[in-house]
């Protein structure tokens, strides 16, 4: 087994604890991507066997990057967002990292950025912070029992 593969699997284990973590305290609002399973798959590669942790999310529509680079410019300039589209997303996301900040919690989400927020649908914007794999516990904490 090799070094980097131990990282990936403590990473995709240290992902999955803080998505259980906070899918159990995120039942008001949701504006944490939901885990709905997590398994372990493994394949024969050049005469090793390799297992590859997978997590299933729920379905998505687009990032918040790729709705800016959509909305970016027409033929008359740059389109850019509504003011009241960027509100409910500024105030959905501050709600999904205050749930990262509540003591039974402290996750540090150490990634986001446009590409980690998704948006649920194209109507009413709802959107879903993402990607843990980067993430860790506050204060140097290890994951709670």
């Amino acid at each position: 087994m090799r070094d980097g593969d131990c990282r990936v699997r403590e990473q995709a284990k240290r992902e999955i604890e803080i998505l259980r973590l906070l899918n159990a305290v995120d039942h008001e609002h949701g504006f944490i991507v939901r885990m709905r399973d997590q398994f372990k798959f493994s394949k024969r590669l050049d005469s090793t066997v390799t297992t590859f942790v997978c997590i299933v999310f729920e379905p998505l529509e687009m990032s918040l990057r790729d709705l800016l680079l959509r909305e970016t410019s027409d033929e008359t300039g740059p389109v850019g967002l509504t003011l009241e589209f960027v509100r409910i997303v500024a105030w959905q996301m501050l709600v999904a990292l205050s749930l990262l900040g509540l003591p039974s919690i402290n996750v540090i989400h150490c990634d986001v950025k446009p590409e980690n927020i998704m948006l649920k649908g194209l109507g009413r914007p709802v959107v879903k912070l993402i990607d843990f794999g980067n993430a860790s516990f506050g204060n140097n904490k290890e994951m709670p029992k």
